[in-house]
Protein backbone atom coordinates (compact mmCIF):
# COMPACT_ATOMS: atom_id res chain seq x y z
CA UNK A 1 0.00 0.00 0.00
CA UNK A 2 1.51 3.41 -0.91
CA UNK A 3 1.07 6.91 0.74
CA UNK A 4 2.02 9.69 0.59
CA UNK A 5 3.67 11.29 3.79
CA UNK A 6 4.33 15.13 4.88
CA UNK A 7 8.22 15.37 4.51
CA UNK A 8 9.54 17.32 7.69
CA UNK A 9 12.84 17.45 6.69
CA UNK A 10 15.54 16.87 3.83
CA UNK A 11 19.28 16.09 5.27
CA UNK A 12 22.32 15.52 3.56
CA UNK A 13 22.55 11.57 2.96
CA UNK A 14 26.29 10.58 4.00
CA UNK A 15 26.44 6.93 3.90
CA UNK A 16 27.21 4.80 0.92
CA UNK A 17 24.69 2.14 -0.23
CA UNK A 18 26.49 -0.98 1.16
CA UNK A 19 27.22 -3.65 -1.56
CA UNK A 20 25.84 -1.87 -4.25
CA UNK A 21 28.33 0.85 -5.17
CA UNK A 22 30.59 0.93 -8.31
CA UNK A 23 33.88 -0.15 -8.56
CA UNK A 24 36.92 2.42 -7.76
CA UNK A 25 37.51 4.39 -10.82
CA UNK A 26 40.57 3.98 -13.42
CA UNK A 27 43.28 6.03 -13.28
CA UNK A 28 42.62 9.31 -15.31
CA UNK A 29 43.85 9.40 -18.96
CA UNK A 30 45.89 11.59 -20.08
CA UNK A 31 44.52 11.42 -23.81
CA UNK A 32 43.82 15.02 -25.40
CA UNK A 33 40.09 15.59 -25.61
CA UNK A 34 38.13 16.19 -28.02
CA UNK A 35 34.01 16.18 -28.46
CA UNK A 36 32.32 13.63 -30.03
CA UNK A 37 28.99 13.21 -31.53
CA UNK A 38 28.11 9.48 -32.63
CA UNK A 39 27.00 6.30 -33.40
CA UNK A 40 30.49 6.82 -34.88
CA UNK A 41 33.05 9.10 -33.61
CA UNK A 42 34.40 11.45 -35.23
CA UNK A 43 35.17 14.93 -34.72
CA UNK A 44 32.91 17.57 -34.65
CA UNK A 45 31.23 21.00 -32.44
CA UNK A 46 29.68 20.62 -29.67
CA UNK A 47 25.99 19.69 -30.10
CA UNK A 48 24.05 22.89 -30.07
CA UNK A 49 20.36 23.72 -29.42
CA UNK A 50 17.84 26.99 -29.33
CA UNK A 51 19.08 29.98 -28.07
CA UNK A 52 15.87 32.00 -29.35
CA UNK A 53 12.19 31.11 -28.57
CA UNK A 54 11.10 28.47 -31.02
CA UNK A 55 7.79 29.18 -32.93
CA UNK A 56 7.01 24.94 -32.47
CA UNK A 57 7.34 25.28 -28.11
CA UNK A 58 3.74 25.13 -26.75
CA UNK A 59 3.72 28.78 -24.75
CA UNK A 60 1.03 29.15 -22.61
CA UNK A 61 -1.53 31.76 -22.85
CA UNK A 62 -1.00 35.42 -21.89
CA UNK A 63 -4.64 36.08 -21.38
CA UNK A 64 -5.64 33.05 -19.26
CA UNK A 65 -2.19 32.77 -17.55
CA UNK A 66 -1.23 36.13 -17.10
CA UNK A 67 2.02 36.68 -15.39
CA UNK A 68 2.68 32.74 -14.38
CA UNK A 69 5.70 32.47 -17.10
CA UNK A 70 7.06 35.18 -14.82
CA UNK A 71 6.34 33.90 -11.60
CA UNK A 72 8.68 30.33 -12.66
CA UNK A 73 7.91 27.02 -11.64
CA UNK A 74 7.60 25.63 -7.77
CA UNK A 75 8.63 22.49 -5.63
CA UNK A 76 6.94 20.17 -3.83
CA UNK A 77 8.04 17.35 -1.77
CA UNK A 78 7.18 14.17 -0.42
CA UNK A 79 7.24 10.44 0.58
CA UNK A 80 6.28 7.38 -0.07
CA UNK A 81 5.83 3.98 1.60
CA UNK A 82 5.48 1.17 -0.40
CA UNK A 83 6.03 -3.28 0.67
CA UNK A 84 8.60 -3.14 -1.71
CA UNK A 85 11.17 -0.72 -0.12
CA UNK A 86 13.03 -1.19 2.58
CA UNK A 87 12.87 2.96 3.56
CA UNK A 88 10.21 5.28 2.18
CA UNK A 89 10.71 7.37 -0.94
CA UNK A 90 11.51 10.67 -0.66
CA UNK A 91 11.10 12.77 -3.63
CA UNK A 92 11.24 16.33 -4.94
CA UNK A 93 8.71 17.30 -8.21
CA UNK A 94 9.61 20.70 -9.79
CA UNK A 95 6.31 21.70 -11.84
CA UNK A 96 7.01 24.22 -13.86
CA UNK A 97 5.63 27.95 -14.81
CA UNK A 98 1.69 27.85 -15.73
CA UNK A 99 1.30 24.26 -14.37
CA UNK A 100 -1.67 25.42 -11.91
CA UNK A 101 -2.91 27.92 -14.65
CA UNK A 102 -3.18 25.54 -17.25
CA UNK A 103 -5.54 22.70 -16.13
CA UNK A 104 -6.18 21.26 -19.36
CA UNK A 105 -2.81 20.76 -19.94
CA UNK A 106 -0.43 17.54 -20.01
CA UNK A 107 3.28 17.34 -19.03
CA UNK A 108 6.29 15.03 -20.25
CA UNK A 109 8.28 14.36 -17.41
CA UNK A 110 11.92 13.82 -16.76
CA UNK A 111 13.80 11.92 -13.38
CA UNK A 112 17.12 13.06 -12.31
CA UNK A 113 19.19 10.80 -10.23
CA UNK A 114 21.59 12.03 -7.68
CA UNK A 115 25.34 11.10 -7.38
CA UNK A 116 27.07 9.43 -4.49
CA UNK A 117 26.18 10.18 -0.72
CA UNK A 118 23.97 13.46 -1.74
CA UNK A 119 20.26 13.55 -1.80
CA UNK A 120 16.92 14.74 -3.52
CA UNK A 121 18.03 18.46 -3.27
CA UNK A 122 21.57 17.78 -5.42
CA UNK A 123 19.93 18.65 -8.99
CA UNK A 124 18.09 22.56 -7.20
CA UNK A 125 21.69 23.11 -5.60
CA UNK A 126 23.50 22.90 -9.30
CA UNK A 127 20.80 25.37 -10.52
CA UNK A 128 18.80 22.57 -12.78
CA UNK A 129 15.31 23.81 -11.61
CA UNK A 130 16.38 27.56 -11.83
CA UNK A 131 17.64 27.41 -15.05
CA UNK A 132 14.76 25.05 -16.59
CA UNK A 133 12.23 28.54 -15.43
CA UNK A 134 14.90 30.80 -17.77
CA UNK A 135 14.26 28.42 -20.84
CA UNK A 136 10.90 27.98 -20.30
CA UNK A 137 10.27 31.90 -19.80
CA UNK A 138 12.65 31.79 -22.85
CA UNK A 139 10.54 29.89 -25.05
CA UNK A 140 13.77 27.70 -25.67
CA UNK A 141 12.23 24.60 -23.93
CA UNK A 142 8.62 23.27 -23.43
CA UNK A 143 7.45 23.16 -19.66
CA UNK A 144 8.03 19.82 -18.44
CA UNK A 145 8.13 18.20 -14.80
CA UNK A 146 11.25 17.11 -12.96
CA UNK A 147 11.26 14.82 -10.31
CA UNK A 148 14.32 14.24 -7.96
CA UNK A 149 14.10 10.59 -6.03
CA UNK A 150 16.35 10.63 -2.52
CA UNK A 151 18.20 7.34 -2.55
CA UNK A 152 18.25 6.19 0.77
CA UNK A 153 20.97 3.57 2.08
CA UNK A 154 19.54 0.15 1.27
CA UNK A 155 17.25 1.27 -1.27
CA UNK A 156 16.60 -0.66 -4.40
CA UNK A 157 16.59 2.45 -6.91
CA UNK A 158 15.53 0.06 -9.87
CA UNK A 159 12.10 -0.89 -7.76
CA UNK A 160 11.59 2.47 -6.06
CA UNK A 161 11.86 4.42 -9.88
CA UNK A 162 9.99 1.79 -11.95
CA UNK A 163 7.46 0.27 -9.77
CA UNK A 164 6.99 2.85 -7.22
CA UNK A 165 7.67 6.64 -8.62
CA UNK A 166 6.44 6.29 -11.61
CA UNK A 167 3.13 4.76 -11.68
CA UNK A 168 2.61 7.47 -8.36
CA UNK A 169 3.53 10.46 -10.21
CA UNK A 170 1.64 9.13 -13.42
CA UNK A 171 -1.55 8.82 -11.09
CA UNK A 172 -1.08 12.37 -9.86
CA UNK A 173 0.20 14.88 -11.74
CA UNK A 174 -1.04 15.60 -15.32
CA UNK A 175 2.17 13.81 -16.99
CA UNK A 176 2.43 12.25 -20.83
CA UNK A 177 2.49 8.84 -19.41
CA UNK A 178 4.30 7.09 -22.91
CA UNK A 179 8.04 6.50 -23.15
CA UNK A 180 8.85 8.51 -25.31
CA UNK A 181 7.77 11.70 -23.28
CA UNK A 182 9.71 10.30 -20.04
CA UNK A 183 13.60 10.58 -19.47
CA UNK A 184 15.58 9.24 -16.83
CA UNK A 185 19.17 11.22 -16.39
CA UNK A 186 21.86 10.80 -13.43
CA UNK A 187 25.32 12.06 -12.58
CA UNK A 188 28.00 9.86 -11.60
CA UNK A 189 26.10 6.97 -9.51
CA UNK A 190 23.10 8.84 -10.47
CA UNK A 191 24.38 8.40 -14.42
CA UNK A 192 25.12 4.50 -13.27
CA UNK A 193 21.44 3.75 -12.02
CA UNK A 194 19.95 5.59 -15.25
CA UNK A 195 22.11 4.02 -17.36
CA UNK A 196 20.63 0.20 -15.57
CA UNK A 197 17.18 1.40 -15.77
CA UNK A 198 16.63 3.17 -18.41
CA UNK A 199 17.99 0.06 -20.85
CA UNK A 200 16.49 -2.59 -18.85
CA UNK A 201 12.88 -0.70 -19.03
CA UNK A 202 13.11 0.81 -22.37
CA UNK A 203 8.74 0.01 -22.18
CA UNK A 204 8.90 3.05 -19.73
CA UNK A 205 11.69 5.54 -20.14
CA UNK A 206 12.98 6.50 -24.58
CA UNK A 207 14.95 9.25 -23.50
CA UNK A 208 18.05 8.25 -21.04
CA UNK A 209 21.23 11.21 -19.72
CA UNK A 210 23.91 10.06 -18.34
CA UNK A 211 26.13 12.54 -16.89
CA UNK A 212 29.88 11.84 -15.97
CA UNK A 213 28.49 8.29 -15.10
CA UNK A 214 29.85 5.76 -12.90
CA UNK A 215 28.63 2.43 -14.72
CA UNK A 216 28.01 -0.85 -12.25
CA UNK A 217 30.40 -3.13 -13.33
CA UNK A 218 28.31 -5.80 -14.16
CA UNK A 219 26.11 -3.41 -16.18
CA UNK A 220 29.33 -2.76 -18.72
CA UNK A 221 28.83 -6.57 -19.88
CA UNK A 222 24.97 -6.20 -20.21
CA UNK A 223 25.10 -3.38 -22.54
CA UNK A 224 25.55 -5.67 -25.53
CA UNK A 225 22.26 -7.93 -24.12
CA UNK A 226 19.99 -4.75 -23.38
CA UNK A 227 20.72 -3.34 -26.80
CA UNK A 228 20.07 -6.26 -28.46
CA UNK A 229 16.54 -6.73 -26.58
CA UNK A 230 15.37 -3.62 -28.10
CA UNK A 231 13.38 -5.37 -30.46
CA UNK A 232 10.19 -3.47 -31.50
CA UNK A 233 10.82 -1.07 -28.94
CA UNK A 234 11.32 2.56 -30.05
CA UNK A 235 15.31 2.89 -30.26
CA UNK A 236 15.50 5.50 -27.30
CA UNK A 237 17.30 9.07 -27.19
CA UNK A 238 20.89 8.51 -25.04
CA UNK A 239 23.32 11.16 -24.20
CA UNK A 240 26.50 11.04 -22.59
CA UNK A 241 28.84 13.44 -21.45
CA UNK A 242 31.76 13.56 -18.88
CA UNK A 243 34.83 16.48 -18.14
CA UNK A 244 38.13 16.10 -19.64
CA UNK A 245 39.96 15.50 -16.44
CA UNK A 246 37.14 13.11 -14.80
CA UNK A 247 38.50 9.62 -13.32
CA UNK A 248 35.93 7.71 -14.52
CA UNK A 249 36.69 9.00 -18.47
CA UNK A 250 38.22 5.35 -19.21
CA UNK A 251 35.03 3.61 -18.09
CA UNK A 252 32.62 6.13 -20.20
CA UNK A 253 35.19 5.43 -22.82
CA UNK A 254 34.24 1.77 -22.32
CA UNK A 255 30.85 2.27 -22.74
CA UNK A 256 30.59 3.83 -25.54
CA UNK A 257 32.94 1.63 -27.39
CA UNK A 258 30.23 -1.06 -26.63
CA UNK A 259 27.08 1.37 -27.93
CA UNK A 260 29.88 1.83 -30.62
CA UNK A 261 30.06 -1.90 -31.69
CA UNK A 262 26.18 -2.70 -31.42
CA UNK A 263 25.38 0.39 -33.72
CA UNK A 264 23.00 2.06 -30.79
CA UNK A 265 23.05 5.73 -31.34
CA UNK A 266 23.73 8.20 -28.89
CA UNK A 267 25.34 11.62 -28.28
CA UNK A 268 28.54 12.14 -26.70
CA UNK A 269 30.46 15.19 -25.75
CA UNK A 270 33.57 15.51 -23.47
CA UNK A 271 33.43 19.04 -21.87
CA UNK A 272 36.49 20.61 -19.55
CA UNK A 273 36.17 19.74 -16.41
CA UNK A 274 36.05 17.15 -13.55
CA UNK A 275 34.55 14.86 -11.60
CA UNK A 276 32.31 18.02 -9.37
CA UNK A 277 29.33 20.47 -8.50
CA UNK A 278 31.44 22.95 -10.81
CA UNK A 279 31.16 21.19 -13.72
CA UNK A 280 27.69 19.61 -13.48
CA UNK A 281 26.57 22.94 -12.35
CA UNK A 282 28.01 24.98 -15.73
CA UNK A 283 26.38 22.32 -18.07
CA UNK A 284 22.78 21.92 -16.66
CA UNK A 285 21.51 24.30 -19.46
CA UNK A 286 22.84 22.18 -21.87
CA UNK A 287 21.17 19.02 -20.69
CA UNK A 288 17.76 20.81 -20.02
CA UNK A 289 18.03 22.00 -23.66
CA UNK A 290 19.03 18.16 -24.98
CA UNK A 291 16.13 16.82 -22.83
CA UNK A 292 13.51 19.37 -24.02
CA UNK A 293 14.35 18.87 -27.96
CA UNK A 294 13.59 15.05 -27.42
CA UNK A 295 9.93 16.62 -26.42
Amino acid sequence: MKSLLPLACLTLWLSACAGSAPPPPPAASSTPGTTLATPRPTSSPPPTFPLTRNPATPQPSPSATPGCLDDGGRLESGELSDDGLSRNLAFMVYLPPCYDQNPSQRYPVLYMLHGLAEDDHEWIDLGLTGSADRLIHAGVIPPFLIVMPWERTGMDMEVALTEVLVPYVDGHYRTLPQPGKRGVGGLSRGGGWALHIGMRHLDQFGVIGLHSPAPFGIDLAMVPRWVDRQGDVDVPKVWIDIGDRDTLLPSTRNLTRLLDAMAQPYTFVLGSGWHDAAYWSKNVGTYLRWYGAAW
